[in-house]
């Protein structure tokens, strides 16, 4: 289901850009280009199944990227580039056996290459300019690591359960895995123009679209990573103005 809504969204940016595109022939068309880091606070929209006492806890990551930004005119451009994110989230797990409590702990660190495209409209004047985004973005699940104690199930001569510690990355699988990540986008934030190059700084929201499981057992809970951004980061003219 995932799949065949980004395919929906990537056939309407393209229809979008086929009618925007042509009016180029007749704007002052520019160029920029540039980088930004960024906070990542990483939510992911999942649910326990029928496993009790169990909880995900929403986790705080970072992301380097580059733009490429098209401007059509002095209100409408399209942007693109490549983002590098880590959009981490924690698990739980205790069980409760009269006074004693087994807790285990997880923490996963997903990194992903994104290629967002968007709508890039802008409002104000030379000196400091409102922008807002409207597009989505796909791109790869390039790796994951977790670090966490799980339960061994054998106890310790005081009577307490003994956790096993672990730090590793993860081997992805054919059969588990959906390492294609894709969603929709929308950011906002200003430009403030100083002189040899353009700082900016914005927010984004990244509404995934496609479940980081493959539907490979029955009743499945679905895992989607959501991020809201903050980022900084500079452009800077390519060429002269047409």
């Amino acid at each position: 289901m995932g799949i065949q809504r980004i395919r929906r969204f990537w056939v309407a940016m393209v229809l979008i850009l086929v009618c925007i595109l042509p009016l180029s022939a007749f704007a002052e068309r520019q160029w920029y280009a540039g980088f930004s880091g960024g906070y990542v606070y990483s939510m992911l929209e999942t649910g326990t199944g029928y496993r009790e006492n169990t909880a995900y806890v929403n986790g705080h990551g970072f992301s380097v990227s580059t733009h490429i930004l098209y401007q059509i005119n002095s209100h409408l451009g399209l942007e693109s580039g490549m983002t590098y994110a880590a959009r981490p989230y924690g698990w739980s797990h205790w069980n409760t056996y009269g006074e004693e409590t087994e807790r285990q702990r997880l923490v996963v660190d997903n990194y992903f290459l994104e290629f967002p495209l968007s709508l890039y409209l802008m409002f104000g004047n030379e000196a400091i300019t409102a922008t807002l985004s409207i597009g989505g973005y796909a791109g790869i699940w390039m790796a994951s690591h977790q670090e966490g104690e799980i339960n061994s199930f054998f106890y310790a001569s005081d009577g307490h359960v003994i956790n096993i510690p672990f730090d590793e990355w993860v081997q992805f699988s054919d059969v588990r895995d959906n390492r294609l990540d894709g969603g929709l986008l929308v950011r906002s934030g200003i430009v403030v123009e100083t002189g040899g190059f353009n700082l900016f700084f914005r927010g984004s929201f990244q509404l995934s679209l496609t479940d980081l499981s493959k539907p490979y057992q029955l009743n499945l809970v679905s895992r989607y990573s959501h991020a809201l951004v903050v980022e900084a980061g500079a452009l800077v003219t390519l060429g002269g103005s047409r």
